[in-house]
């Protein structure tokens, strides 16, 4: 009998599968916090340096048909306290005048695997553009 694959492990799997390796490549790895997995919320960490850390989560909303939204927060932080997050729509609408999302409230929306994925390259390629650049401070706005 095979187990039941929930919503979240499938979405963790296609977001690996799609931007797994370039995550990896750019320094960042997935906080290991099971919890946090089971509902949805998946976070990449990277350290700057020992006073300054960078991440980028991706948060899952499924429902009940097998379709699900989903959004990438940026964060910049410091052991004691979160310095800086921002969501990556609003980072490109606020911060670089980029409006090809609809609105800074933009949340990525797919009804089968293959939207999935392609709603994984879109926010990879944006979050590889202008997120990951402005989060380690080589792009200025």
């Amino acid at each position: 009998m095979q187990p039941v694959q929930t919503p979240y492990v499938a979405f963790h799997a296609m977001l690996e599968r799609v931007i797994g390796q370039p995550l990896a490549a750019a320094g960042f790895a997935l906080e290991p916090n099971t919890m946090h997995h089971m509902r949805g919320l998946f976070r990449y960490t990277k350290a700057l340096s020992e006073q300054m850390q960078v991440s980028l989560a991706f948060q899952l909303l499924p429902y009940a048909d097998g379709s699900g939204r989903f959004q990438v927060l940026l964060r910049r932080s410091s052991p004691e306290r979160a310095l800086f997050e921002v969501s990556l729509p609003r980072l490109l609408w606020e911060t670089f005048d980029v409006v090809q999302l609809g609105s800074p409230e933009h949340w990525w929306q797919f009804r089968t695997a293959h939207e999935l994925a392609q709603a994984l390259v879109e926010a990879g390629k944006l979050l590889f553009a202008f997120g990951v650049p402005y989060l380690e401070g080589n792009l200025e706005s």
